[in-house]
């Protein structure tokens, strides 16, 4: 998935996100692991980190 520019990607990433949390859940129920959540959501939530030239 591509940075966010504004272009209705806004559902997108939501669903995304809202994937991303149970399915790390679910490895974090069977494993007792963490991993598995933090990188889901790491990799669901990185459209919205903005280039350090954009933010200003």
């Amino acid at each position: 998935m591509e940075r966010m520019n504004g272009d209705g990607a806004a559902a997108d990433l939501a669903r995304v996100v809202l994937t991303a949390m149970p399915g790390g859940v679910v490895m974090l129920q069977t494993t007792g692991r963490t991993d598995y959540l933090r990188a889901a959501l790491a990799a669901a939530l990185e459209p919205l980190r903005a280039p350090a030239a954009a933010r200003g």
